[in-house]
Parts: C-alpha cells; sequence; structure tokens
C-alpha cells in the first residue's frame, strides 16, 4: 500500500492528523476500497491510514485500538509485536 499510496484516494483532506502524501480511507466516509489487500479489509476496519513509513489500520474495538505495518527500516514501535515489522497499538 505505501509503494501504491497515490493510487487511493484520501477521506480526510484537511486533517491535521495527516501530513504530506499521508491518505485515509474511512470506512464510514467512502467505504475500504477493494484496492486494499484483503487481508486488510478481512479486518473491518474504521479507517486505514497510509504514510510513507507505515500503514495504520484502526480497528473496530471499544479501545482506540490498532494495527501497523511498518515499511522495511523504519523505527518501529507498538504494545504487542505480531510478527516481524506488524504491531499492535492501543
Amino acid at each position: 500500500m505505501i509503494a501504491n499510496q497515490d493510487k487511493y484516494r484520501n477521506d480526510w483532506i484537511g486533517n491535521p492528523r495527516l501530513r504530506g502524501k499521508d491518505k485515509a480511507l474511512d470506512a464510514e466516509e467512502g467505504g475500504i476500497d477493494t484496492a486494499v489487500p484483503m487481508s486488510i479489509r478481512e479486518l473491518k476496519p474504521r479507517y486505514v491510514i497510509i504514510r510513507t513509513d507505515r500503514v495504520e489500520i484502526g480497528l473496530r474495538a471499544p479501545l482506540r485500538a490498532q494495527v501497523v505495518g511498518f515499511a522495511d527500516g523504519a523505527n518501529q514501535y507498538g504494545k504487542t509485536q505480531l510478527t516481524n515489522g506488524l504491531w499492535y497499538c492501543d
């Protein structure tokens, strides 16, 4: 998704959470595009934010929970590492 960032729409134009080339797909605004990988769509995310070094997947949970997938070489963070480059955050 990071490599193809320009192919995705941006539902959060003007949102202060986005910087530079960041884009957000909002399930409430326009749905999650079928171009988003099936493994992400199956999570039924509230939103997907595509940044230059990571993809943030907002989950439908009582608390603010998300899964973050990092580009190779990016600084990684999170509460629980799920696999190499993929973290759970809340």
